[in-house]
């Protein structure tokens, strides 16, 4: 009874709310103290249990943002679970029993889902076949290659935060997010920043062609009920 769902929304390049809001976990104990997901999830990994948390934190937005037609809801992965046959079957049954439509669910997987790319493939076209989007996330923090972005058909992709951080001061970081841009629309993916923390941040990523923005420049992650609604301006 500890464990939450925040959501953050994400804005288009015009500022505007795109609709679109990641599910995020949070853990408050009965102590008050509040616990980074960064601690706890790789525990939880480590335990072998994660895929209970992940299961909260997908079918609970489903259940909460059916009220709200004009969400879209980004759940977390972790890498076993998307690797696992029956993945897709079972967001398949989680939707089902939240009569949640699959066209508004995508599922967030990073690199190490997916260095298998034929284990990887099944599981997304089942998604895909589903209607649910898949985003690639923490793009460029390890070993993706251009090779899987080939392979592989995402909906989405999301820079790594490390180079939104960098790329007003550091030459390398500014190319690399200029490059990843590019090619995720040249391959039909919509692309996300996720960290943007400064409007100097937001105005760079939108020159540089980026689809929606999210982070700390328009909104911390929050309650459900404090979601704005889709094309709403930042305030």
């Amino acid at each position: 009874g500890e464990l939450d769902v925040a959501y953050q929304p994400r804005r288009d390049r015009t500022g505007a709310s795109s609709g679109k809001v990641e599910a995020l976990v949070r853990w408050t104990t009965a102590e008050g103290v509040s616990r980074r997901p960064d601690d706890f999830i790789p525990e939880l990994e480590a335990a072998g249990v994660i895929e209970h948390l992940t299961a909260l934190v997908r079918e609970r937005p489903m259940r909460g943002v059916g009220a709200r037609p004009d969400v879209r809801v980004s759940v977390n992965a972790s890498a076993g679970e998307f690797q696992r046959p029956d993945f897709a079957d079972r967001v398949r049954a989680a939707a089902e029993r939240a009569a949640f439509p699959p066209a508004r669910l995508e599922i967030e997987v990073t690199e190490t889902a997916i260095l298998n790319i034929p284990q990887a493939r099944p599981t997304l076209e089942k998604l895909t076949s589903l209607g649910v989007g898949v985003a690639l996330d923490d793009f460029g923090s390890g070993y993706t290659s251009l090779h899987a972005l080939r392979e592989l058909r995402f909906s989405t992709l999301k820079i790594d935060r490390g180079f939104v951080e960098r790329c007003l001061d550091d030459t390398a970081s500014a190319a690399i997010v200029h490059a990843v841009i590019a090619v995720g629309r040249s391959l039909g993916m919509q692309v996300v920043c996720e960290g943007v923390e400064t409007e100097a941040q937001a105005r760079f990523l939108r020159t540089a062609g980026v689809h929606l923005i999210q982070g700390w420049v328009y909104a911390r992650a929050g309650a459900f009920a404090d979601l704005p609604p889709a094309g709403a301006a930042a305030a």
